[in-house]
C-alpha cells in the first residue's frame, strides 16, 4: 500500500477519535519518516527550524501512539502502520 493511502486512513482514524486533522507540517513529517528522510530535510523544505520540526514531531508521535494503541516513533512508523492498518 502506498504512503498516500496510509495517510488517508490515518487521518480518518485521527479525526474519528480526536476530531483533529493533520497539519501540513505533520503530513510532511510523516512523509519524511515514511521515506527515511531526516528532520533537517523537512526543515529545509519548510519555513521552520529543525528544533521546531522536532517539537512538532514529538507531539505527533504521542498523538499517533494514543490513537493506534502502540508507541509510534519516526523509526517505526512504517512498521506500526503496516501492522495496524493491514491486519
Amino acid at each position: 500500500m502506498c504512503f498516500e493511502k496510509y495517510l488517508e486512513l490515518l487521518e480518518t482514524n485521527l479525526f474519528s477519535i480526536k476530531s483533529q486533522k493533520l497539519t501540513v507540517v505533520e503530513r510532511e513529517i510523516l512523509k519524511a519518516a515514511w521515506e527515511n528522510y531526516s528532520y533537517t530535510q523537512v526543515a529545509d523544505n519548510s519555513y521552520l527550524t529543525v528544533g521546531h520540526i522536532k517539537d512538532i514531531a514529538s507531539k505527533l508521535w504521542k498523538k499517533l501512539s494514543e490513537i493506534l494503541g502502540e508507541k509510534v516513533t519516526k523509526a517505526n512508523l512504517r512498521l506500526v502502520l503496516e501492522k495496524k492498518i493491514c491486519r
